[in-house]
């Protein structure tokens, strides 16, 4: 049974495609409810208990973002694995906020330092970072989304990122006092994007 209360309120579900529910819990872990059964599950409770998103892609998989890490569950078979990225690949934080997969099968991973971006048929991987004035315009990121010319927008807790799809340069977007045309508000984060 999952209680809402204070500590283990419920923070995203979502449905498979065998119309299973996984419902994420704030201090409680993981939890499958299964349809033909109606009976509860509980996943990877014993290694982590809070869980900031879930993500279901477009294989299928289940990506599971916590703060000790980046899991993966395997919905036809419930096996679970800690997402490593391979060796030749960036390496990624272990608080993971949000993943997201574009049209072009790149999986944005949003993390406390930043966002690592994979494509995993390509082997590309990409860090974007606060570094410099070619970065992010924050590390602190949490949203992201693809719109229809394949522009990835990442919300921070500083401003808006737009990274463009065909050249990757990033433009940043940030509330300014005396311009009207600017964003109402800097901080951007989760659910904060959505396509009109």
């Amino acid at each position: 049974k999952v209680n809402a209360t204070d500590k283990d309120y419920v923070r995203y579900f979502v449905i498979d495609k065998f119309e299973n529910i996984w419902v994420a819990t704030y201090d409680k872990g993981l939890f499958k409810l299964d349809h033909k059964t109606g009976k509860y599950s509980s996943f990877l409770n014993y290694k982590i208990r809070t869980i900031s998103h879930l993500f279901l892609s477009k294989a299928g998989k289940l990506w599971v973002s916590t703060n000790t890490g980046l899991y993966t569950i395997d919905i036809e078979n419930n096996k679970i694995r800690l997402f490593s990225p391979a060796k030749n690949q960036d390496p990624l934080s272990n608080n993971v906020l949000i993943v997201y997969q574009d049209s072009r099968s790149n999986y944005w991973i949003l993390n406390e330092e930043g966002v690592n971006c994979y494509n995993f048929e390509t082997g590309f991987s990409k860090k974007y970072t606060a570094k410099n004035l070619q970065g992010l315009i924050s590390f602190k990121a949490g949203s992201v989304i693809e719109d229809k010319e394949n522009n990835i927008w990442i919300g921070t807790v500083e401003g808006l990122n737009k990274i463009d799809g065909r050249t990757g340069k990033i433009k940043h977007y940030f509330y300014e006092a005396h311009n009207e045309r600017s964003l109402p508000n800097s901080i951007i984060l989760t659910f904060g994007l959505f396509l009109d």
